[in-house]
């Protein structure tokens, strides 16, 4: 019927691994063009791969949707999150970067991600920033009830954000 909208249906992540069927990264490589809404049947802590890369979301239309791991949630490990696409949306998330090989820091934003909400995030742990945008601003951020805070280096700091109509409200930064 021309003029409906449909609605895909989530995706469940179903295992703590790094890669592989039911795995996080999985879930953000194959998003398709409609985009997609990742729900969790587990919890704990996703342990992302070592490298200067970090784990890279290019898809848009992305909710990763915390809320709904049971018991503890879900926690990020290891390395950082870098965001490529448009219209993506973090909810209860912790973001645990660690002492690696290579510094950094938990989310990044890179120059081309338009639309992004960031709600009930913990990042903590970096050994740069916690969240950062490079070259020329993203645009419209909202950084919402989230905790930032606890970097693991001398020179360590909340974020270094060089954006376009953003806004971060009801936060801690410490």
């Amino acid at each position: 019927v021309t003029g409906v909208q449909t609605c895909a249906l989530p995706i469940y992540v179903t295992t703590l691994a790094a890669s592989g069927a039911g795995s996080f990264a999985d879930a953000i490589a194959t998003v398709p063009a409609a985009g997609r809404t990742i729900v969790f049947d587990v919890s704990g802590y996703i342990r992302f791969p070592s490298g200067s890369d970090g784990t890279r979301l290019t898809a848009s239309k992305v909710t990763i949707a915390g809320q709904t791991a049971p018991g503890d949630g879900i926690a990020f490990y290891n390395n950082f999150l870098r965001i490529s696409g448009d219209d993506v949306v973090l909810r209860h998330l912790r973001f645990r970067r660690t002492k690696t090989s290579a510094s950094g820091d938990c989310i990044d934003l890179d120059s081309g991600c338009l639309n992004a909400v960031l709600d009930h995030l913990s990042l903590q742990f970096s050994t740069d920033e916690n969240i950062s945008s490079f070259s020329s601003p993203p645009e419209n951020l909202t950084m919402q009830y989230s905790l930032n805070s606890w970097g693991l280096e001398s020179h360590s700091c909340g974020g270094l954000w060089d954006q376009n109509h953003a806004t971060s409200h009801h936060n801690l930064w410490s």
